[in-house]
Protein backbone atom coordinates (compact mmCIF):
# COMPACT_ATOMS: atom_id res chain seq x y z
CA UNK A 1 0.00 0.00 0.00
CA UNK A 2 1.21 3.64 -0.86
CA UNK A 3 1.40 5.83 1.86
CA UNK A 4 -1.30 8.65 0.99
CA UNK A 5 0.10 12.30 1.30
CA UNK A 6 -0.67 14.42 4.21
CA UNK A 7 -3.44 16.75 2.14
CA UNK A 8 -5.26 13.08 1.98
CA UNK A 9 -4.69 11.09 5.47
CA UNK A 10 -8.28 10.55 7.18
CA UNK A 11 -8.13 11.06 11.29
CA UNK A 12 -10.46 9.52 13.44
CA UNK A 13 -11.06 11.75 16.80
CA UNK A 14 -12.60 9.47 19.87
CA UNK A 15 -13.39 11.32 22.82
CA UNK A 16 -16.63 12.05 25.08
CA UNK A 17 -15.86 15.79 25.40
CA UNK A 18 -16.86 17.45 22.40
CA UNK A 19 -14.57 20.37 23.19
CA UNK A 20 -11.19 18.14 23.46
CA UNK A 21 -12.32 16.45 20.26
CA UNK A 22 -12.46 19.92 18.47
CA UNK A 23 -9.15 20.82 19.66
CA UNK A 24 -7.58 17.58 18.28
CA UNK A 25 -9.73 17.98 15.15
CA UNK A 26 -8.41 21.79 14.67
CA UNK A 27 -4.47 20.29 15.41
CA UNK A 28 -5.59 17.47 12.72
CA UNK A 29 -6.54 19.59 10.12
CA UNK A 30 -3.24 21.39 10.22
CA UNK A 31 -1.43 18.45 8.62
CA UNK A 32 -4.00 18.73 5.95
CA UNK A 33 -6.73 15.09 7.02
CA UNK A 34 -9.85 14.82 6.98
CA UNK A 35 -11.51 14.41 10.21
CA UNK A 36 -14.07 12.16 11.47
CA UNK A 37 -15.36 12.59 15.56
CA UNK A 38 -16.56 9.45 17.46
CA UNK A 39 -17.98 10.02 21.17
CA UNK A 40 -17.58 6.17 22.26
CA UNK A 41 -15.34 3.47 21.77
CA UNK A 42 -18.48 1.28 19.83
CA UNK A 43 -18.78 4.40 17.51
CA UNK A 44 -15.39 4.58 17.19
CA UNK A 45 -15.29 1.08 15.82
CA UNK A 46 -18.28 1.90 13.73
CA UNK A 47 -16.48 5.32 12.13
CA UNK A 48 -13.24 3.21 11.41
CA UNK A 49 -14.68 0.22 9.78
CA UNK A 50 -16.42 2.81 7.62
CA UNK A 51 -13.64 5.20 6.65
CA UNK A 52 -10.10 3.17 7.78
CA UNK A 53 -8.28 6.39 9.40
CA UNK A 54 -4.63 6.44 8.95
CA UNK A 55 -3.96 7.17 12.68
CA UNK A 56 -6.68 7.44 15.38
CA UNK A 57 -6.59 9.73 18.58
CA UNK A 58 -8.27 8.37 21.77
CA UNK A 59 -9.38 9.44 24.98
CA UNK A 60 -8.73 6.21 27.45
CA UNK A 61 -11.76 7.30 29.27
CA UNK A 62 -14.71 6.43 27.38
CA UNK A 63 -18.28 6.87 28.56
CA UNK A 64 -19.34 2.71 27.12
CA UNK A 65 -16.05 0.45 27.22
CA UNK A 66 -12.38 0.74 28.93
CA UNK A 67 -9.99 2.72 26.48
CA UNK A 68 -7.72 -0.60 26.59
CA UNK A 69 -10.66 -2.65 25.03
CA UNK A 70 -11.78 0.04 22.19
CA UNK A 71 -8.02 0.17 21.36
CA UNK A 72 -8.08 -3.50 20.86
CA UNK A 73 -11.38 -3.87 18.94
CA UNK A 74 -9.74 -1.14 16.58
CA UNK A 75 -6.73 -2.81 16.05
CA UNK A 76 -8.59 -6.11 15.23
CA UNK A 77 -10.10 -4.48 12.31
CA UNK A 78 -9.03 -5.21 8.41
CA UNK A 79 -5.99 -2.88 8.40
CA UNK A 80 -6.05 -1.76 12.08
CA UNK A 81 -3.18 -3.47 13.39
CA UNK A 82 -1.42 -0.86 11.07
CA UNK A 83 -3.58 2.13 12.11
CA UNK A 84 -0.83 4.35 14.65
CA UNK A 85 -3.61 4.97 17.52
CA UNK A 86 -2.73 8.09 19.72
CA UNK A 87 -3.86 7.72 23.45
CA UNK A 88 -5.25 10.25 25.63
CA UNK A 89 -5.18 9.40 29.62
CA UNK A 90 -4.34 10.91 32.78
CA UNK A 91 -2.27 8.05 33.30
CA UNK A 92 1.47 7.24 31.91
CA UNK A 93 1.47 4.90 29.21
CA UNK A 94 -0.71 1.70 30.32
CA UNK A 95 1.60 -1.68 30.14
CA UNK A 96 -0.45 -3.99 27.89
CA UNK A 97 -1.04 -1.47 25.35
CA UNK A 98 2.75 -1.77 25.25
CA UNK A 99 2.18 -5.39 24.02
CA UNK A 100 3.36 -6.32 20.59
CA UNK A 101 -0.53 -7.78 20.33
CA UNK A 102 -2.03 -4.04 19.81
CA UNK A 103 0.43 -2.51 16.71
CA UNK A 104 1.49 0.89 16.32
CA UNK A 105 0.80 2.26 19.49
CA UNK A 106 2.01 6.43 20.92
CA UNK A 107 0.64 7.58 24.16
CA UNK A 108 0.50 11.22 25.32
CA UNK A 109 -0.63 12.42 29.06
CA UNK A 110 -2.99 14.97 30.05
CA UNK A 111 -3.30 17.71 29.79
CA UNK A 112 -2.46 17.09 26.29
CA UNK A 113 -0.36 20.30 24.61
CA UNK A 114 -0.98 21.32 20.78
CA UNK A 115 2.87 21.13 20.37
CA UNK A 116 2.89 17.38 22.03
CA UNK A 117 -0.45 16.48 19.78
CA UNK A 118 1.47 17.56 16.42
CA UNK A 119 4.75 15.91 17.24
CA UNK A 120 2.71 12.74 17.70
CA UNK A 121 -0.08 12.88 14.77
CA UNK A 122 3.62 13.96 12.60
CA UNK A 123 5.39 10.63 13.71
CA UNK A 124 2.75 8.21 13.41
CA UNK A 125 2.17 9.65 10.19
CA UNK A 126 5.75 8.88 8.97
CA UNK A 127 6.68 12.45 9.51
CA UNK A 128 4.27 13.73 6.96
CA UNK A 129 2.92 17.30 8.37
CA UNK A 130 3.95 20.29 10.06
CA UNK A 131 7.18 18.95 12.50
CA UNK A 132 9.23 19.97 15.65
CA UNK A 133 10.81 22.74 13.48
CA UNK A 134 7.75 24.26 12.12
CA UNK A 135 5.90 24.10 15.30
CA UNK A 136 8.88 26.03 16.77
CA UNK A 137 8.50 28.59 14.50
CA UNK A 138 4.81 28.83 15.23
CA UNK A 139 5.52 29.31 18.78
CA UNK A 140 8.48 31.60 18.85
Amino acid sequence: MTPRPASQHRALVVNADPVARDRYRRVLQTFGCTVQEAASGVAAVVAARAESPDVIVMDMQLPDVPGQEAVEWLKALPGGRDTPVITVSWQDRDPALQSSTTGLVFSLSKPVSKRALRQAVSRALGGDGPGLLEDRKRNA
